[in-house]
């Protein structure tokens, strides 16, 4: 059934098309078949409590200097689990003299798990590992937020992260890794670091033990430790690292393969959100779910409704934005219709909820318009992911709407 589009556009839709078709005159990397002029966040009575307004406002406050954080959460499958797309978006909040570097936040060391781990940040360790996915319906274990977990039975164990790759800067201050902490069979958590710099150790009832560095560090190196027979594993959910400044932290939660209801199985899916107090969380799961011969669209409104629910379960005040899956190919061989009818779910169910969507199937071109991002190397062969190019570019799109929104929200002073 179709919506009535009642809503609030954030962005001069006239001014915006001439912008990008000036700047299709000096620009080569400006598409002729992108939709620029859509590249908006649509609200539902933005001027309630609900759409941006909480993120908006949280903006607000960090371009105002009050000393806060303000925390991006963005749950998704391949396209975010590669952190291409994600890390764009952080680089410009974090580089926005506005909003400035809160830290590198919420990771997943992948390559413990031994899947493509983002580039954007180094894992190294020791000991066998085996990784265990919320994806893989014959496998049962207990998953966090991060829809995935490494387990491993070698108590001489490591895991070595660093977060500074390239010309980053993310210094430590805390460490939050989660795990199971009430499970009396799992090994404890340590350090490898001069025990004189560290300043606290909390261990918290939402399952994370949390380290508090005297110095700020610039890498961490996990280790293990028994006291008792009892104790033969460690299951890793998840690993936050965080820094004293104010700022924006931008949390990417990606698993490949994951469809809406890959989430239901994360028993600490709830718990482990609230620990990062979301001002904005960001879905972007649909790829998946559409990806077959029969997809069932109100099948996936509903799970989407109850992932959302869950969502404000945990983080009542978040706002909530749903970006609609891209264009692409069933199995390589032809066009697939059901992005379309999710599209039209996504946008029915944000005005039923009253969310923000970010429509990404209209801006990229809609139906059949992969074939034209194929064509200038911004996807992949395949027809379903996108090359690093595409990711980079969706990155910038999605940062220019949300600034967009924010510019609008100051000017507009809801």
């Amino acid at each position: 059934m179709k919506t009535n589009f009642n809503k609030l556009i954030l962005t001069c839709s006239l001014c915006f098309a001439i912008f990008f078709h000036n700047k299709a005159q000096e620009n080569p990397f400006t598409y002729n078949f992108i939709k620029y002029e859509k590249n908006q966040i649509s609200q539902f009575k933005a001027g309630n409590s609900g759409g941006l307004k909480y993120f908006l406002n949280g903006l607000k406050e960090l371009e105002n200097r009050i000393n806060r954080k303000v925390n991006i959460v963005h749950i998704g499958d391949s396209h975010v689990q590669a952190d291409v797309l994600s890390n764009k978006i952080r680089e410009l909040f974090q580089k926005d003299e506005r909003f400035a570097n809160g830290g590198r936040g919420f990771i997943f060391p992948y390559a413990v798990a031994q899947t493509n781990n983002p580039v954007n940040y180094y894992v190294t360790y020791t000991g066998y590992w085996q990784g265990l996915k919320s994806v893989s319906r014959n496998v049962e274990t207990k998953w966090g937020l991060s829809a995935i977990s490494s387990k491993t039975f070698d108590v001489n164990a490591t895991i070595t992260i660093n977060p500074n790759v390239g010309n980053t800067n993310y210094t430590i201050s805390r460490i939050k890794i989660f795990y199971p902490v009430f499970d009396p069979s799992s090994f404890n958590v340590s350090l490898d670091i001069d025990p004189k710099e560290l300043l606290s150790t909390y261990l918290s009832r939402s399952g994370y033990v949390e380290y508090q560095f005297k110095n700020p560090q610039s890498e961490v190196k996990i280790t293990f430790n028994k006291i008792s027979a009892l104790q033969n594993h460690f299951l890793l959910q998840g690993i936050s690292l965080e820094n004293d400044e104010a700022g924006v932290i931008y949390h990417a939660i990606g698993i490949n393969g994951a469809t809406v209801p890959t989430y239901f199985r994360c028993q600490d899916f709830d718990t482990h959100l609230n620990v990062l107090k979301p001002d904005l969380v960001i879905i972007s799961l649909g790829t998946n779910d559409t990806h077959v011969s029969r997809f069932n669209a109100e099948d996936y409104k509903n799970n989407l409704q109850y992932l959302i629910y869950e969502i404000r379960k945990a983080s009542p005040q978040a706002s909530i934005l749903l970006t609609t899956p891209a264009d692409s190919y069933l199995w390589r061989r032809k066009p697939n219709p059901n992005n379309e009818k999710a599209r039209q779910e996504i946008l029915e169910l944000a005005e039923e909820m009253n969310l923000a969507v970010w429509d990404f199937y209209e801006i990229m071109g809609g139906f059949k318009s992969i074939d034209k991002w194929v064509a200038n190397n911004l996807a992949t062969r395949d027809k379903l992911h996108f090359s690093s190019k595409g990711y980079l570019l969706q990155g910038e799109l999605l940062f220019e709407a949300l600034n967009n929104a924010y510019k609008e929200y100051i000017s507009a002073k809801w």
